[in-house]
């Protein structure tokens, strides 16, 4: 997906290993992993050309059988890793042209470790040329080393690059893919591609594996379900896992406790129902929580009791209730389910089906169903609710397909925050759907009186066009 990175003007070429950077918007529908570092103006397009040539080159980079020529500049301008060894010198080899060339071995360990499915030297090739050109053309295959020697050599704006790229190219959309970065992230340290993980896992939080959700540790546990951008049916599903992931650590009571005692501040009892309350407590979790903390369901029956009754529930919301996380099944207190949640039938029902237009323009009678805070307390205007418009486009004939989908949010909430979850299937008996989560701020439209809408996009993952989508949204506005 092509981006650049624009630095700040005036900059001297010493800098690129001190200075921050920006990623800019995404072209729309490429796919290329080609990151841009833009610093040096027009002398880029000269020095570029003499990545891995004999010309003036005084250094010899080697990785076990793979060599590249290179220049003492280039290096010390990235990475205070290679000025500081070629300031102490290093051992001279013959170059070809009998020229006395430094010689700086490049340990290969830092990238084979990376797996089968790793193309070590395309991975070096991208890594030096970079260095030249300011440019990546990440793959991945490549990303994982190229990352690796990014860290190892301290060159902060390439290793920024590949966190960005495996969180937009790479994790998005796929729980698998996240656990199995996020491991790499917490190994190397890594804070932007840990967040971006965790950002997949709490999208999918109903949908990640029970053999790696019982396996994940208090803390990252802790750290997917304190947030509230978890997409989930609502808080007693969320409660079931947790209850899942304590019933499978099995032990003692008082290391059960020790958990608890972390775990119970996160989660949020007054979003539960009256019903969903009193089942709670006939599971291992909920018993035990009844017995050492009785209090803390007894004030969430009683602030839903509370709201059922009252008109104004001000004194009641800013004592016991907390925003919702991204419920895709959320009752308000004092409220009821919507006609299509309550039903009785299978879930699969609360999709709704869509025939994807061949514009963006045709009309569309879908809506999202949308909560808004009033005194504290998020409830259902059906009046409010959103246009969602739905379409599938390729990026190149032949090539797979992706579905786009146009929100068209109502007027009265320009200028409000606001968050969105999108739950999108193909097919109605798909188990796994895919997730879209959308934060931001409404703004006002060209058309007078208008909110401008947002485009949401999934990823190129479909063979065929779609004809028909199932969905599900959840708007939540501030």
């Amino acid at each position: 997906m092509a981006s650049d990175m624009d630095w700040q003007p005036g900059v001297s070429i010493k800098t690129p290993k001190m200075e921050g950077s920006n990623d800019d918007a995404e072209g729309e529908g490429k796919k290329s992993g080609r990151k841009t570092c833009r610093k040096f103006g027009a002398l880029a397009n000269h020095m570029k050309s003499f990545f891995n040539q004999p010309e003036l080159s005084d250094v010899l980079i080697r990785c076990g059988y793979i060599q590249y020529r290179s220049h003492r500049l280039i290096l010390s301008a990235w990475s205070p890793v290679f000025e500081e060894r070629l300031a102490k010198g290093s051992k001279p080899a013959k170059g070809g042209d009998c020229k006395e060339l430094l010689v700086i071995d490049v340990d290969p360990g830092i990238s084979v470790d990376s797996g089968g499915n790793t193309d070590i030297n395309g991975g070096l090739s991208t890594f030096f040329s970079f260095l030249y050109s300011g440019k990546a053309d990440l793959t991945e295959t490549t990303v994982k080393v190229i990352m690796n020697l990014a860290q190892e050599y301290k060159i902060q704006p390439l290793q920024e690059l590949c966190e960005q790229f495996i969180g937009k190219e790479i994790g998005q959309h796929s729980v698998d893919k996240a656990l199995e970065w996020l491991a790499e992230a917490e190994k190397k340290r890594l804070v932007l591609l840990q967040e971006n993980c965790m950002k997949v896992l709490r999208a999918y939080f109903q949908y990640i594996p029970d053999v790696s959700w019982q396996v994940l540790r208090l803390d990252q546990m802790i750290s997917i379900i304190e947030s509230s951008e978890v997409v989930v049916e609502d808080e007693y599903a969320l409660f079931s896992r947790i209850d899942t992931w304590i019933d499978c650590r099995g032990g003692k009571e008082e290391h059960i406790l020790e958990n608890l005692e972390k775990i119970l501040p996160h989660i949020r009892f007054s979003n539960m129902t009256i019903w969903q309350l009193k089942q709670i407590k006939k599971t291992k979790l909920g018993l035990l929580i009844s017995t050492k903390h009785p209090e803390v369901i007894i004030d969430a029956l009683q602030a839903r009791a509370l709201a059922s009754e009252e008109t104004d529930f001000l004194e009641v919301s800013e004592q016991c209730f907390v925003p919702p996380r991204l419920y895709l099944k959320y009752v308000s207190p004092g409220g009821k389910l919507s006609s299509k949640l309550s039903s009785k039938r299978d879930s699969t029902d609360l999709y709704t089906r869509i025939r994807c237009s061949n514009s963006l323009t045709a009309y569309s009678d879908h809506r999202a169903t949308v909560w808004r805070a009033k005194k504290g307390i998020y409830q259902q205007e059906d009046r409010e609710s959103w246009e969602v418009r739905v379409r599938s486009a390729q990026e190149n004939k032949g090539s797979l397909w992706r579905l786009q989908f146009l929100v068209l949010p109502s007027k009265d909430h320009i200028n409000k925050k606001i968050k969105l979850a999108l739950s999108i299937k193909i097919k109605e008996d798909v188990l796994d759907p895919i997730i879209i989560v959308f934060s931001g701020v409404v703004a006002k439209g060209g058309a007078r009186g208008a909110a401008d809408g947002f485009m949401l996009f999934t990823p190129f993952t479909f063979e065929k066009k779609p004809e028909y989508v199932y969905t599900r949204e959840a708007v939540y506005v501030d």
